[in-house]
């Protein structure tokens, strides 16, 4: 789930380039780990000014990138290592947490309408190995490994799992819609606080 989530994420959601420039809002962040100059998070007020959303290490980008704070993505794989979750219920509960509040960028339609191309991306090229076009299969299969070789600082996972890549896919359109569903109802609970969202 970690690498899908990595492909997603550098793909789709927040591409480096993207985060970057200054011309465009989008923002990211991975809480485990911000480097940040001290004066720029005071300028913008810290986590007190963020202390009621829902995914707080990107609501910290936002607003340091809002007012000026330059917001490059490196890899720090090389000194730093973090568990982002320790068990299957922690994956689903976190991401189910992070993806509301991409969710509630776009209409619920929008996002159900992202998991279901998310589901068909990812086994696509399972089906064309197996049913045909076994061609195309193989071109899908070999990208959906190009885009996992991307992502191996940020997301290191044993050679052996490199092919449940689609399976990941799969579980985080699972929690799109879940999140989706979510904010139908009106928010999500996360560590005992409901959030509107």
């Amino acid at each position: 789930v970690q690498p899908a989530a990595a492909v997603l994420i550098r793909s789709f959601v927040a591409p480096g380039p993207i985060v970057r420039s200054p011309r465009w809002p989008h923002a990211i962040a991975i809480g485990a780990f911000i480097l940040v100059r001290r004066d720029a998070y005071e300028r913008v007020g810290g986590h007190r000014a963020i202390r009621d959303r829902l995914v707080d290490d990107r609501s910290l980008a936002e607003l340091l990138k809002r007012h000026g704070t330059p917001l490059p993505v490196v890899d720090g794989t090389g000194h730093l290592r973090v568990r982002m979750y320790g068990s299957g219920g922690e994956v689903w509960r976190g991401w189910r947490k992070n993806a509301s509040v991409g969710a509630s960028d776009s209409s619920p339609w929008l996002a159900l309408a992202a998991a279901g191309a998310g589901l068909v991306v990812a086994l696509a090229p399972l089906w064309c190995v197996l049913r045909g076009p076994h061609r195309l299969g193989a071109l899908a299969a070999l990208l959906q490994l190009g885009a996992r070789l991307d992502v191996v600082g940020v997301a290191p996972t044993p050679r052996r799992y490199w092919t449940t890549l689609p399976l990941g896919c799969a579980f985080l359109s699972a929690v799109t819609v879940a999140s989706t569903l979510d904010r139908l109802r009106g928010g999500v609970t996360w560590r005992g606080r409901r959030y509107r969202v």
